[in-house]
């Protein structure tokens, strides 16, 4: 009995090596439909890069755990050692996207957030797990593919009410994936830009992706409207084109 379990742990590392074909793009979004629906679009894009959406199949906020960004990392973390060989030599990475989402009716909101983010940033830290971060919302990386603003965005529908003028009713469970598709370059120009506003006012605001250690919740959480999506998208993309070789 002893050499069979000896050689089916011998045939699962031959598999585990040989599936290294591709590299593994493992994200867990707090939101179950807009950011679902949106990424799960890369499988079919991507014949180089696979794009792995966790708990795809559950649409809607789970009420049945936290959703906080603390709690994604972990919920990231375990999902990571259970069924996935996440090597980053491979190119292989693993992002939890959130919304900054500041409820102000709340005392001490912003200052709140910031501690909330910070929890989730340190757990990441530890795990080399990246942040994709929107403020306030997921939508906003919609709207930069149509529209460049600085104005403050208070919330969702903030968001969606500029939205709206470039998709028709739009809403968080539509698939918006080839209406927004041939606006990516513009999309990511218009993000560089923003970035690069929020700087000159003292913010900083490093990649995602690369300089993941350095960033700070503060500075996001005071950089409104801001996401760092495009990071994502961005090394997604080098990955498929070979620009990481």
């Amino acid at each position: 009995m002893g050499g069979l379990k000896r050689t089916a742990e011998k045939s699962r590392e031959q598999l585990r090596k040989k599936r290294k074909q591709n590299p593994t793009i493992l994200i867990i979004c707090e939101g179950k439909d807009t950011e679902t629906i949106y990424l799960e679009n890369f499988n079919s894009k991507y014949t180089k890069v696979d794009v792995r959406i966790a708990d795809r199949n559950s649409k809607g906020k789970n009420k049945g755990r936290a959703t906080d960004p603390e709690n994604l990392v972990k919920k990231a973390i375990e999902i990571q050692n259970k069924d996935y060989d996440i090597n980053e030599k491979d190119g292989d990475r693993v992002w939890c996207v959130f919304d900054v989402d500041i409820n102000y009716n709340n005392n001490n909101a912003v200052q709140s957030k910031i501690d909330e983010i910070q929890k989730a940033k340190i757990l990441s830290n530890k795990n080399h797990i990246r942040l994709g971060i929107s403020n306030p919302c997921f939508e906003l990386w919609y709207l930069m593919h149509f529209e460049y603003t600085t104005a403050n965005l208070k919330d969702y529908d903030d968001v969606k009410q500029r939205l709206d003028k470039h998709i028709a009713n739009y809403d968080k469970n539509k698939n918006v994936y080839d209406q927004l598709k041939p606006y990516l370059n513009e999309a990511i120009a218009r993000l560089k830009k923003l970035k690069q506003y929020h700087e000159s006012l003292g913010k900083t605001l490093p990649n995602a992706e690369s300089d993941y250690l350095k960033i700070t919740a503060e500075n996001i959480v005071k950089s409104n409207p801001y996401t760092n999506v495009s990071d994502l998208i961005e090394y997604m993309e080098s990955l498929e084109h070979g620009e990481n070789n």
